[in-house]
């Protein structure tokens, strides 16, 4: 198992960052609970059943869908990731973390990301890895382990997780037209949507988006192998971690995805070699834990199956569908290994307006803090929506769901929220929510398409 080691104080670093951005995300979700996760909001519990009847989804966050209730178990959750970044009780933090959060995301599938996926995975390792062995309040009270490395179970998981992660991205932007003719990082960079000011700043260099499209597949499939290399010090390993740290970097600096890079961060910090505490000319100490060989076999079971599970996305459900057991276990688990992420960068995109009529005859943007209403292009059209969760919920809603009532309840909750909060005479009447249809090809500045209503609301009585 030796090309499985990790450090404990590498882990327990992960541990810590992983707990402080969801702390940080679960309290964004508190203040969007009444539209996202209650039966005031965009997807009460009557819908939810219609659009998950026949599947394995689950929620605890549905016991009652009151707003009461939602920002009660939010509360739950934070208390609980601040005790997993504290390290006090642990292996009862990650593990009631995990289910809840599994919870909250299948309380609102629509509303998820990739970044929801990976801190999924990472809390479910963390239930089988000693990352409260260090850096903790648990660790306070017992003595220091014998050595700081630790092979077994979870970190075979990690590092197999962590690795199938990239390489499948990786091996699925192989198998995409766009990142073979250099055209994919200038789509990307022009996903209106995600794009923050610096895209538009390096789309200027054409070079550099051209180079980047034909390395980064060849970099994701390649360097996720030199997490297994047992040089001495982990030089290797430590050279694939930095490069990926500065992969997400980048992406964050471009890209509106900061929950994604963190969780993303937090598994790379996991898994990096001792000698960034030890000093690089530190030998490395002795391998002290032994692991079972009931748990090795179990290891390479899960591992096999995050391979497994991580197929049929990348060839195509039509091709090779998931088996009824596995899309169940993925259903009830938030198990789902879809690592598609920029396989396709969308050559069409837009931003949206919320134009909402007052009853004063003032026409503002509810998207934009109810200033005066305009057609304009936003400087920062990453910033329409107030969370990621928002921008997550619409736009999915938007392109992967026809439900009618999904679409009135989107333009309701924000009518609502909107009148909650104002006088008599300053109430919404009607509000439409406009996309802006933009197209994209490629070295060639963005052309404007059309525009449409995506969901509508009218007040019952706009003299209430």
């Amino acid at each position: 198992m030796k090309r499985f080691v990790v450090d404990i104080r590498s882990l327990a670093a992960a541990r810590i960052l992983l707990g402080a951005t969801l702390a940080l995300d679960l309290l964004q979700n508190l203040f969007d609970a009444r539209e996202l996760f209650s039966r005031e909001g965009v997807l009460p519990r009557t819908l939810w059943a219609n659009l998950y009847e026949f599947t394995g989804v689950w929620s605890l966050h549905l016991f009652n869908d009151s707003l009461f209730f939602a920002r009660f178990i939010l509360l739950v959750q934070i208390a609980f990731a601040l005790m997993l970044l504290a390290g006090y009780r642990t292996r009862l933090a990650t593990m009631v973390s995990w289910i809840l959060f599994v919870s909250l995301l299948n309380r609102n599938l629509i509303a998820t990301d990739g970044g929801d996926q990976i801190a999924s995975y990472l809390l479910f390792c963390g239930l089988f890895l000693p990352w409260g062995d260090g850096y903790s309040i648990d660790a306070k009270k017992k003595p220091p382990p014998p050595s700081t490395e630790y092979s077994g179970l979870g970190s075979v998981f990690l590092l197999a997780q962590m690795a199938v992660m990239y390489e499948f991205a990786g091996l699925a932007k192989l198998m995409t037209p766009s990142w073979w003719n250099g055209e994919a990082l200038d789509i990307t960079l022009r996903w209106t949507e995600y794009t923050r000011p610096l895209a538009e700043t390096l789309r200027g260099f054409s070079f550099l988006t051209k180079l980047g499209t034909w390395v980064t597949p060849w970099f994701e499939c390649l360097a996720p192998l030199f997490f297994f290399f047992s040089d001495r010090r982990g030089r290797l390993r430590a050279l694939a971690v930095v490069s990926f740290l500065l992969m997400h970097l980048s992406i964050d600096l471009t890209l509106r995805l900061s929950f994604f890079s963190c969780c993303s961060t937090a598994g790379l910090i996991a898994i990096f070699p001792a000698w960034i505490f030890d000093g690089a000319k530190a030998r490395p100490k002795s391998f002290s834990r032994s692991t079972p060989v009931g748990a090795k076999y179990v290891a390479i079971f899960l591992a096999l199956a995050s391979v497994y599970s991580a197929v049929p996305s990348l060839l195509g459900e039509d091709k090779i569908p998931y088996p009824g057991w596995l899309a169940t276990v993925n259903d009830v688990t938030f198990g789902y290994q879809n690592w598609n992420l920029f396989r396709h960068p969308p050559t069409t995109s837009g931003w949206y307006r919320a134009k909402a009529t007052l009853q004063n005859g003032r026409m503002v943007d509810l998207f934009q803090q109810g200033s005066e209403f305009s057609d304009e292009k936003p400087r920062v059209t990453s910033d329409v929506f107030p969370s990621r969760r928002w921008l997550s919920f619409i736009m999915h809603a938007h392109q992967q769901w026809e439900d009618e009532g999904l679409r009135q309840n989107i333009a309701r909750s924000f009518a609502e929220k909107w009148n909650a909060h104002s006088a008599p005479g300053n109430r919404v009447t009607n509000l439409s929510i406009i996309y802006y249809r933009e197209n994209h090809p490629a070295f060639a500045p963005s052309q404007p398409g059309e525009a449409y209503v995506y969901a509508s609301y009218e007040a019952v009585n706009s003299a209430d």
